[in-house]
């Protein structure tokens, strides 16, 4: 973080910002003006480390960058990528990075939040007496189908989208921390999220369900394979190791399902054809 510019340039750069609408952002800016002010921190830090800045001005430029960080967070996540790790450490250089930490879990977590409840996530989860009902067929197929379809959807939409998204605001913020760091948040955000939406496919799996209904377990079953890149590549971290695990259960047995109901179609299809010949059955 060594900075080649002058100390009185950097203290201009600084108060120009400093006193511009708070509604202007640096980040909105070319690429030129925002590495000219963390030159500038750069700069206002040395002289800190030194002894001939009182700290005053760092402050002032720590403020700054936290308004921006959290403005980016909340209403311009397209410019995560000129926010990234190496002004995430400017920050932490004076103390200033477990307060974005803390920011980042709170807006990040109240927009998943907000994310899932206008898809309506929370209709699909399956917890206690549910789960034993659900399992035991006390679903009516119809109540079911309407639940699948909304999962087929909303799991495109956030492996695809949302999650895809998250993971790479993460590894832009934190992704030169090490230690794993840009998992662990991004898990920390979307963990729940994910485990609820495969366990929902997990349930469905465990049910024998009659023939006629194979098209819509088809469904199910092509979106979630088509869905197992994104899951090898979005969770390929020790934390979510359940969740690569749990697929490799739920695809062998969705297709076990699928076998046995085409199976179930064909004896079917033939004792129909049988009686309606008139062949008499051999037992």
């Amino acid at each position: 973080m060594t900075s080649t510019i002058s100390y009185q340039s950097a203290v201009d750069t600084i108060y120009h910002w400093h006193h511009r609408p708070v509604k202007q952002l640096i980040f909105d800016r070319s690429v030129s003006e925002i590495t000219q002010y963390i030159d500038a921190v750069d700069r206002i830090q040395q002289s800190l480390a030194s002894g001939t800045e009182s700290g005053d001005l760092n402050s002032i430029a720590m403020v700054q960058l936290k308004h921006e960080f959290l403005t980016v967070l909340t209403t311009k996540s397209d410019l995560i990528g000129t926010f990234d790790s190496i002004t995430s450490e400017r920050l932490n250089s004076d103390g200033h990075l477990g307060d974005c930490i803390k920011v980042y879990r709170s807006v990040r977590k109240s927009f998943f939040h907000t994310m899932i409840k206008r898809l309506h996530l929370e209709e699909l989860y399956i917890r206690g007496d549910a789960k034993s009902a659900f399992k035991k067929n006390r679903f009516l197929w119809e109540e079911l189908k309407v639940k699948i379809e909304l999962w087929i959807r909303v799991l495109n939409l956030c492996f695809c989208i949302f999650f895809d998204l998250e993971k790479k605001i993460s590894e832009k913020l934190f992704s030169g921390f090490g230690n794993g760091a840009s998992e662990e948040y991004f898990w920390e955000i979307v963990g729940d999220s994910a485990n609820n939406l495969l366990v929902f496919a997990e349930t469905v799996s465990s049910i024998n369900q009659s023939p006629e209904r194979m098209g819509t377990i088809l469904d199910l079953y092509d979106t979630l394979l088509f869905l197992l890149q994104y899951i090898d590549t979005l969770f390929d971290f020790d934390a979510a190791e359940a969740i690569r695990k749990a697929m490799k259960v739920t695809v062998p047995q969705l297709e076990s399902d699928i076998r046995r109901m085409l199976l179930d179609f064909e004896n079917f299809a033939s004792f129909r054809l049988y009686k309606m010949r008139g062949v008499p059955l051999i037992h």
